[in-house]
């Protein structure tokens, strides 16, 4: 047996830490996020989750929509999604001295992407807060100057976690947004593609961000048993932050530059089709734009949505009788070629995502938490993002 002692542990992550004279002094910049609280009644108790049955994946239903949209996301700040790796600049770019470090964004093909995994959570975030849905994905403990810090979620909140005897046996209820976006156990019924940039990455300065300040009563319903008080989303800014004192050149997506992905939906009802549209800022009463990747403190990945065309594919059932031009599903599969009839574009494509919307706000959208989110997220802002430590 050999004596040669094993190590510890995994070495640790370094965190950059926040300078001490400003958070002594309490010189900090406005928060640049602001938390959407979950929905009550009109004594102040919180609603109860707005659990259904899924309608599952095993085939397709009469009444429901299934279909295809396709995602035009226009960058209007910085945008990456990080591959976790770090290189040397000479790697990958010529300009760049041999010695400088750059970390590196998600890419395939030489064309940088935004993983259909990262677009899907980021939209489902949206649509957990302006729905009756539970606190997805919540971790309990965070290890904070090392003392450790318990997170609870709010009573009737926790995360939708059903079992598989109980799937198998159709004997399940979930949130509205574990019923679209999936849970445990539980596969959802909408699927995003990656999403493809058609222009070249630049790199740019990105400045050091700092780790989630978890003790701040800010965060909190009931400070002294860390209740979560609500859903955290980022601002949208003018700009995004490209200098400072600390921090590592980045492979990113410019301002002015788009991807293209597409997203597929199975057996949604009208108005679960309707939240998604909400949920990807589609509403022309609450329109805002997304954030995605990494630097939203400081700015970055402020997206836009364009719907140009969308495939709609029905069984004779309340598609056909809504409108007149959705076809029945059986001619998906009969052709080679999809007659012009099954692509909604232009103002027939517009009147059916507004009755999808309007379907959405008489069954599903918490009206409260939609107006608050769409302030929040409201793109363009005339915002300036903060310089210094928030």
């Amino acid at each position: 047996m050999s004596n040669t002692p094993r190590p510890n542990s995994r070495p640790k992550r370094p965190q950059p830490s926040r300078p001490a004279n400003n958070r002594s002094t309490g010189n900090l910049s406005p928060k640049p996020y602001r938390l959407i609280p979950f929905p009550k009644d009109t004594s102040g108790n919180l609603l109860a989750l707005a659990k259904a049955r899924p309608a599952g994946l095993d085939r397709y239903k009469a009444s429901y929509y299934t279909g295809k949209i396709a995602l035009q996301l226009n960058v209007h700040t910085a945008t990456t999604v990080l591959s976790g790796i770090t290189v040397l600049g000479s790697d990958i770019a010529s300009k760049i001295p041999k010695d400088s470090l750059i970390k590196t964004a998600i890419s395939r093909s030489g064309q940088l992407i935004i993983p259909g995994s990262s677009l899907k959570g980021s939209v489902r975030s949206i649509h957990e807060a302006i729905t009756r849905s539970c606190i997805c994905k919540v971790s309990r403990g965070y290890k904070l100057d090392k003392q450790q810090v318990r997170i609870k979620v709010p009573e009737g909140y926790r995360e939708c976690s059903p079992e598989k005897k109980d799937i198998r046996d159709r004997n399940v209820e979930l949130c509205p947004s574990c019923q679209v976006f999936g849970a445990i156990n539980c596969e959802g019924l909408v699927s995003f593609s990656d999403a493809i940039c058609t222009q070249k990455a630049a790199i740019k300065f990105v400045p050091s961000l700092y780790q989630p300040h978890l003790k701040k009563a800010d965060y909190y319903s009931n400070v002294e048993e860390n209740v979560v008080g609500g859903r955290k989303f980022y601002y949208h800014f003018t700009n995004s932050i490209h200098e400072g004192e600390k921090g590592i050149n980045t492979q990113l997506a410019v301002s002015e530059s788009c991807f293209v992905g597409s997203l597929q939906f199975v057996n949604l009802t009208k108005a679960q089709l309707g939240g998604l549209l909400v949920a990807l800022g589609q509403d022309q009463n609450h329109q805002f734009a997304l954030k995605v990747g990494t630097g939203k403190p400081i700015g970055m990945g402020s997206l836009t949505v364009d719907i140009s065309e969308m495939e709609i594919w029905t069984r004779s059932g309340a598609g056909n009788r809504d409108n007149g031009i959705i076809p029945d599903l059986r001619d998906r599969y009969t052709r080679y070629t999809l007659p012009e009839s099954n692509q909604l574009t232009g103002e027939a494509l517009e009147q059916f995502m507004q009755q999808m919307i309007q379907a959405a706000h008489r069954e599903l959208i918490q009206e409260r938490q939609l107006q608050q989110l769409a302030e929040v997220l409201k793109f363009p802002t005339d915002r300036a993002a903060p310089s210094g430590v928030y």
